[in-house]
């Protein structure tokens, strides 16, 4: 692993070090390295969430456990149900919020069904510190409520989840169809 990539501890010290006031980490991989081992929205403020700070990161599981690639998911089990929560399905349904909990409780669950049912059991783990929870961002294209009761195989174009409040933020849609953002560096 030495010349193939960076030890968590190295990813963590380095986001450490960076300016940015809210750091998160998502990691899709075996964890065979020692390692230390409700959303209500009604008490969610812009205030609250633009004060936290910290590191918060999500594993695709503990150290020492196994994570489950999956041919029909074209991805990680980990990283198929985090895509899903970032399109929108871990929004909260009263605000339209994806917060770092929202996220991290919506992939954690599916994760953990998705195991069960497959016989693949796999447990996503949380670490870090911070104070606070992460605005991670918000449903661009549609309602909290109709991304939630839509049926996973509607032929819908995922909604966009983008940073709230960010300076210079633009939206347009590309040459495939498909929705972007642009999202100015250092925000």
């Amino acid at each position: 692993m030495k010349n193939d990539g960076l030890a968590i501890p190295e990813v963590e010290a380095l986001l450490k070090k960076s300016r940015a006031k809210r750091q998160m980490l998502f990691v899709d991989a075996c964890r065979s390295e020692p390692k230390r081992g409700s959303r209500d929205s009604a008490s969610r403020t812009f205030a609250d969430l633009k004060a936290s700070e910290g590191l918060r990161a999500l594993y695709a599981t503990r150290a020492g456990s196994v994570s489950y690639e999956v041919d029909d998911l074209q991805h990680g089990v980990f990283t198929h149900f985090l895509l899903e929560g970032l399109r929108g399905q871990a929004a909260n349904p009263k605000d339209g919020l994806v917060t770092f909990r929202d996220l991290a409780d919506y992939t954690i669950a599916k994760v953990k069904s998705y195991g069960v049912t497959a016989g693949k059991v796999q447990v996503p783990f949380e670490a870090g510190e911070s104070s606070g929870d992460f605005l991670v961002g918000r449903l661009l294209s549609a309602t909290a409520a109709t991304v939630h009761a839509a049926p996973p195989t509607a032929n819908l174009p995922p909604p966009m989840v983008v940073p709230p409040h960010v300076e210079g933020v633009r939206t347009r849609t590309g040459k495939d169809g498909q929705p972007y953002v642009y999202i100015p560096p250092g925000q």
